[in-house]
């Protein structure tokens, strides 16, 4: 802006000052802290104060945008026009890809960009290729972004029909710390590998690779925090990280094959896993798991498979405050019947803050099973059960012995707020779970009832659910609890951290 335009602006702001000064008192508050804000105040916004800001300034601010929002942005001034060329964040994510029919159009836009680029640095790199066929010129790309010291990677090959051959030495660029890879494969590193690794996050989704692979991320990178394996071929996994002190986050999950995963790591916190439980073995050192997730499969040799869940409950998740689990780990926990209830609530989960359980129609468990687990939850504040079109057991044995332990039940929740039943029809164990919560809830302050997905409330009588509500109202134990009814689409309630238990598809 011209100086005398610029002076001329300051004159009229102050006489508008001096205006207002006559009308009204000045406030004074620390030393006039309150007659500048007033000042400050008075000063029109256009919306146009970028202008006022040097070129090479707006420069350095647009060089934090993404590629695309720096481009679109640079309309807004003449001098800015190429600012873009100056981005340090360089995304071709699925939105980009949406626009760009042709393979070669996508390979010629990228090539575009990265020959105008001007910038010193790029920071991010993230391509989705959604062609059959990776293009050879990936790995020139990967070249120019290591040379103007990328920190984070993220190359989505997922629907390419094979995999990229990522670089094994790409593992080991000094300025790398988040490598996200869907659709590769990474050859084994030589033996006795002592290449140093600056890694803090790696993500390897549909990774062909061995396990040294893994076993070398673990021993070369001193400062890793996260490692998520998804859908990945490869035998086995074994995470030996007891001298890693900020690795927090495992996650393994969806991995064919795999039958060996063993884990050692003091520092974990964050466990999510999806297997076979005979598969999975811990260190005793794991012990400060704070927020887990078990979706076990379920195994066809029972007895073992119980013993390890037992094993890995009773060792590993006592102080678990978010979990997240199938009815598979309640069918291998100890049951209700006398004597194998006491056995197990001789180790409550009392640090157990939320649980989120999703019945299985594979497995064998009913309202007893539900009921003895919960029971050793004593400081359970928020309850999420998805029914999903589950069939409680009952039978004669249900009928004869476990349905009256299950009624004359004198556990009392003190702590339970808020519980959420998905997948609700109104059934007679469906009735009695939901009776069961509301009777022995002290502090319950709303209980939400979720009809099945896609069927609506077609599959249940209106007239029925109405009365069920009427004697849910009748038998709660906290006056203040509230009971809601509605399909998915309009609930707005409460949810679980764990957004879904499946979460490695």
């Amino acid at each position: 802006m011209p100086q005398s335009k610029l002076l001329q602006r300051q004159h009229q702001d102050n006489d508008n000052n001096n205006r207002r000064d006559t009308k009204r008192p000045r406030r004074e508050n620390n030393g006039g802290n309150a007659a500048a804000a007033d000042e400050d105040d008075s000063t029109p916004k256009t919306g146009r104060e970028y202008q006022l800001l040097p070129d090479d300034v707006l420069e350095k601010i647009f060089s934090f945008l993404p590629i695309k929002q720096a481009a679109r942005n640079a309309v807004v001034s003449k001098s800015l026009a190429k600012a873009w060329v100056l981005s340090r964040d360089f995304t071709f994510d699925r939105e980009v890809a949406r626009r760009i029919r042709t393979r070669s159009e996508l390979v010629n836009t990228v090539n575009g960009v990265f020959e105008a680029h001007k910038g010193p640095e790029i920071k991010t790199f993230r391509l989705y290729f959604n062609h059959p066929h990776v293009d050879h010129q990936v790995q020139r790309w990967l070249e120019t972004v290591i040379a103007k010291g990328v920190e984070a990677l993220d190359l989505d090959f997922d629907l390419a029909v094979g995999q990229f051959d990522y670089p094994l030495e790409f593992l080991g660029v000094q300025t790398l710390r988040t490598l996200r890879l869907i659709n590769c494969h990474i050859d084994n590193p030589p033996r006795g590998c002592k290449t140093p690794m600056y890694l803090k996050t790696v993500v390897l989704k549909k990774v062909s690779m061995s396990q040294w692979v893994v076993s070398t991320l673990i021993r070369q990178c001193p400062g890793l925090e996260s490692l998520s394996v998804t859908q990945c071929h490869v035998f086995g996994i074994r995470i030996y990280a007891s001298e890693l002190k900020n690795f927090r986050e495992l996650r393994i999950g969806g991995c064919p094959g795999l039958s060996l995963v063993h884990v050692d790591a003091p520092s974990l916190v964050s466990f999510h896993y999806q297997g076979q439980c005979r598969t999975l073995s811990l260190d005793q050192s794991v012990s400060k798991l704070d927020d887990v997730i078990l979706n076990f499969t379920p195994s066809k040799t029972f007895k073992q498979c119980y013993t390890d869940i037992e094993r890995i409950a009773n060792h590993h998740l006592r102080n678990v405050t978010v979990l997240s689990t199938t009815s598979t780990l309640l069918e291998g926990l100890p049951g209700y019947e006398v004597g194998i209830a006491r056995r197990f609530l001789r180790n409550p989960w009392t640090e157990l803050k939320e649980l989120q359980l999703s019945m299985e129609t594979n497995t064998f468990c009913n309202l007893a099973d539900v009921a003895s687990f919960l029971a050793s939850c004593t400081n359970l504040e928020k309850l999420f059960i998805d029914l999903n079109n589950y069939n409680f057991e009952s039978g004669m044995y249900w009928e004869l012995h476990q349905k009256q332990n299950f009624d004359i039940f004198e556990t009392i929740f003190f702590r339970l707020k808020f519980v959420k039943i998905s997948g609700y029809r109104f059934l007679k164990h469906e009735v009695e779970l939901a009776r069961f919560l509301l009777q022995r809830s002290l502090k319950l302050e709303e209980l939400v009832l979720l009809f099945p997905k896609g069927t609506g409330n077609a599959e249940v009588s209106l007239e029925h659910a109405y009365m069920c509500c009427c004697h849910f109202l009748a038998c709660r134990l906290s006056r203040n609890a509230t009971i809601t009814v509605l399909d998915h689409y309009h609930d707005e309630s409460c949810e679980p951290k764990h957004s879904k238990i499946n979460w490695y598809k």
